[in-house]
């Protein structure tokens, strides 16, 4: 069996090698392209073009990150630092964030985040997990609607759920929303971006930490991930 596995193995070692190589030879000239946009503008002023190469150009270095994100989680799993830290801080913190763009969209940012629940694992990578789910619930929020942020615990685990009306999810996606570059709905994905490589990276945090990752909701009505760690 040993035999069967190795090429296998080798074959996804290749290619997080390849994803990790790739997004940083892709860094260099999206830096250089943003560089001589931001230069041109500065020249000839404010254009349609231009502007379309800017917004792409933060698109793809989006997109950049998130693949090393991606290669570095697949890499670090088993040996992670973690360490004891305050979880209600680390989500109040970065609620407060993201409170101002909601506010600025015309949507309601509600938060219901119990005090002093200490949590073993990587600060950064938890961190990360919680800008991730809130982000995407501004983005696929619909005009002038609601966002939810909870955190909880139930028999001493932590309960992280973001909730967000909108366009929901159809119950055939439930079940690949956090498979690898899955887009929803292709149309809304070439306006809001889709949920592209977000909820991947989520998911390999909370296994990174043994815990669950879910989602529940209703199409073309509301949608709520849920994070048990």
């Amino acid at each position: 069996s040993g035999k069967v596995i190795r090429p296998v193995l080798v074959g996804m070692e290749k290619q997080k090698q390849f994803i990790t190589d790739a997004s940083h030879e892709l860094k260099t000239p999206l830096t250089v392209i943003s560089a001589n946009a931001d230069v041109l503008e500065s020249e000839i002023g404010e254009n349609k073009w231009l502007g379309n190469i800017k917004t792409q150009s933060v698109i793809m270095n989006e997109l950049v990150h998130d693949l090393l994100d991606l290669a570095k989680l697949d890499e670090t799993q088993d040996d992670m630092l973690t360490h004891e830290f305050d979880l209600s801080n680390v989500v109040l913190s970065k609620t407060l964030e993201f409170e101002c763009t909601a506010f600025e969209q015309g949507k309601t940012f509600e938060q219901n985040i119990a005090e002093s629940i200490i949590y073993k694992g990587n600060e950064d990578s938890i961190m990360h997990l919680v800008t991730i789910l809130i982000d995407n619930a501004i983005r696929h929020s619909d005009e002038k609607g609601i966002i939810r942020v909870t955190l909880s615990t139930i028999e001493n685990r932590p309960i992280f759920q973001v909730f967000n009306t909108g366009n929901g999810i159809r119950n055939s996606e439930k079940d690949k929303i956090f498979n690898r570059f899955y887009r929803s709905d292709e149309s809304r994905s070439r306006v809001t971006g889709g949920y592209g490589l977000g909820l991947a990276i989520a998911k390999s945090i909370t296994d990174a930490h043994n815990g669950t990752i879910s989602v529940d909701g209703e199409e073309n009505k509301w949608v709520s991930f849920t994070v048990i760690l």
